[in-house]
């Protein structure tokens, strides 16, 4: 993995030349890990910068000059009441049962601690992190680690995260 301290500064024009090249069916890599299956360009559609990001490594850029970043993907089981929709309004997960759920959120390192579940209260630390998939895999292959994972789920968080 290529340190973050070496991956150059990401501007909009590189984001804007990125997102060109996944619409014309190009595949990109992960600048981190090197990897393909999960990273690509998000589009914002709120006041936020455009990113691009990485679902096996936790590698995050922002199209604004800044360092790049690792997030953390962090869970935990949610005690919180059903609510009346019956969607979890943090993770936008749904109840396995009346009671609970797994409440799945991905955090910046320094955010750990600071936000508590919008549903039950409880802070996420440490102890919530799920390691990402590269960290995961001896083999490097990281098929198995996504296998393990409710992608509808995932991309059900990801939009409310997003």
């Amino acid at each position: 993995m290529m340190r973050l301290k070496d991956i150059p500064p990401y501007t909009t024009a590189q984001w804007e030349s990125d997102r060109q090249r996944e619409e014309n069916g190009e595949t990109l890599r992960c600048p981190a890990c090197d990897h393909d299956e999960r990273f690509h360009c998000v589009r914002r559609e709120d006041t936020r910068l455009n990113e691009r990001v990485c679902e096996v490594c936790g590698f995050w850029q922002k199209a604004d000059g800044t360092p790049a970043h690792h997030c953390r993907l962090t869970a935990h089981v949610c005690l919180g009441p059903l609510p009346g929709e019956g969607k979890c309004p943090e993770c936008n997960g749904s109840f396995q049962s009346p009671s609970w759920h797994v409440c799945v959120k991905i955090l910046r390192q320094e955010e750990l601690g600071e936000y508590p579940c919008a549903l039950c209260g409880q802070v996420r630390t440490d102890g919530h992190i799920i390691p990402w998939a590269v960290e995961t895999s001896e083999s490097g292959d990281v098929a198995d680690w996504w296998s393990l994972i409710d992608v509808n789920r995932l991309k059900s968080f990801w939009r409310r995260w997003t």
